[in-house]
């Protein structure tokens, strides 16, 4: 006689069938799923889990995956009948309306299989109690041990001996020091500006660097300086995430910053219906040219939850080999789950991002907006002013602060290089040119 459902343990089938199905619609999806941890235990049904390792093994080999593909993967290795044959591959697929929310799958299936573990580790420790041999510090110790593991993540992660540890080390070092010496002391990705360089030895792989200011003051701007640096100058594969302005505004600023050319004149036409405008238009051209060519891939991720950012960083380092990422701008990036405190939550989207990067071994550039209290007075801005979280501030590496008088002399800026885990702080003069959106080196601009 079967059990009644509500003695079965915690899982949704549902669910597990919503995350097979995303993932057969759009192989890319599968990048949700991994990185949020989901391995094959995560699914209840068998049959599930089997489908989930068929779509990790081709994901893994780099094939295109669909319907027939698995079913062929699920063949070879004798199990395409005990998964219900390619009818339920088929099936899957039409269970969900669109690959797009296998976000809110990933979400069910991580809570039920905790509460699975949760549950399995607490009846081990009923059994365990009744054990008498067994003294009470001991029965509460392993119980702890047992809950722990119940946390995604830490049951997987694995332990590195002092000895691995310290040949990361040696590797890195060694590495570095091979950088170091071609790059004129830059071992990480170029910045584009010779002190910051010098500073910060380029953009170190793994670190979350914040760039942070008010409203209109340059934020995006230098982003893509730095995005023009790492991809257009030095050919460093690099993702653009944008969640404030389009990918066409974005890509135009980029194009009228390597030509030196007034974003103004793009925009409103002129540069084509005006013929003084000749030799803007002649540089443009071949300013485009040399943008296109560039590695820089494109995505406008307003409103995206933290785990999807992720899985696009993740599939971006796997596809293309990513080399840097920027990120405008950090408090239009969703939290995984809301808490309704909003500081809160923009802390746990920049800790995420750390852990991308970490993972990932990439640097994170990420814009953030400054409270508009320091605009009072015209002040420079301080790292306090990011906000209420201590999150943001503690996941950040490197804080930057712009600073710029946009009424007195919009053309001098300054960025202060106000945090740096593993090296020198200081504040950096520079000029600005508007019409270009461009940061200077010399606090004086060119005419």
């Amino acid at each position: 006689m079967s059990k009644p459902k509500d003695e079965l343990p915690p899982h949704s089938i549902e669910a597990e069938q919503g995350v097979l199905g995303c993932c057969l619609l759009n192989q890319e999806k599968l990048d949700v799923c991994l990185q949020a941890g989901m391995t094959r235990q995560w699914f209840y049904d068998l049959r599930h889990s089997e489908v989930f390792d068929a779509l990790v093994a081709t994901y893994n080999r780099a094939i295109p995956s669909d319907v027939i593909i698995i079913g062929q993967v699920l063949k070879e290795a004798g199990k395409i009948q005990h998964v219900g044959g390619l009818a339920y591959l088929s099936e899957l697929m039409d269970k969900v309306p669109s690959a797009e929310i296998i976000t809110h799958y990933t979400q069910i299936l991580r809570d039920y299989f905790i509460r699975r573990r949760l549950m399995f580790a607490l009846a081990d420790g009923q059994l365990k109690a009744r054990d008498e041999r067994e003294t009470a510090d001991n029965l509460m110790a392993s119980v702890e041990s047992a809950i722990d593991q119940c946390r995604i993540g830490v049951a997987e992660a694995e332990s590195l001996t002092s000895k691995e540890a310290v040949a990361v080390v040696i590797d890195t070092l060694q590495e570095r020091a091979a950088k170091a010496k071609e790059s004129s002391g830059v071992t990480g990705v170029p910045t584009g500006f010779k002190q910051l360089n010098r500073m910060t030895a380029g953009w170190q792989a793994g670190e979350l660097i914040l760039v942070c200011a008010r409203p209109a003051v340059g934020k995006s701007a230098l982003l893509m300086n730095f995005a023009r640096a790492a991809a257009v100058d030095s050919r460093v594969p690099t993702l653009v995430l944008t969640a404030e302005m389009s990918i066409e505004q974005m890509a135009r600023r980029l194009v009228c910053e390597v030509a030196s050319v007034d974003g103004k004149i793009v925009r409103n036409g002129d540069i084509y219906n005006i013929p003084s405008y000749a030799s803007e238009q002649r540089r443009l051209v071949s300013s485009a040219a040399r943008v296109q060519k560039s590695p820089i891939f494109w995505r406008y991720v307003k409103g995206m939850a933290a785990c999807e950012v992720g899985a696009l960083i993740r599939s971006h380092v796997r596809k293309h080999g990513v080399g840097l990422v920027v990120i405008d701008y950090l408090q239009l990036l969703e939290p995984d789950h809301r808490t309704g405190t909003m500081t809160y939550d923009i802390g746990t989207v920049a800790e995420s991002l750390k852990g991308f990067g970490v993972k990932n071994n990439v640097p994170i550039i990420c814009a953030a907006q400054l409270n508009r209290e320091c605009a009072k007075g015209n002040r420079r801005p301080q790292i306090s002013d990011i906000g209420d979280s201590k999150q943001i501030e503690q996941a950040g590496e490197v804080i930057m602060l712009i600073h710029r008088d946009t009424e007195e002399d919009p053309t001098k800026a300054e960025v202060n290089l106000a945090k740096q885990r593993e090296g020198e702080t200081g504040v950096i003069p520079m000029g600005y040119v508007p019409a270009w959106c461009r940061f200077t080196e010399e606090a004086v601009v060119p005419e």
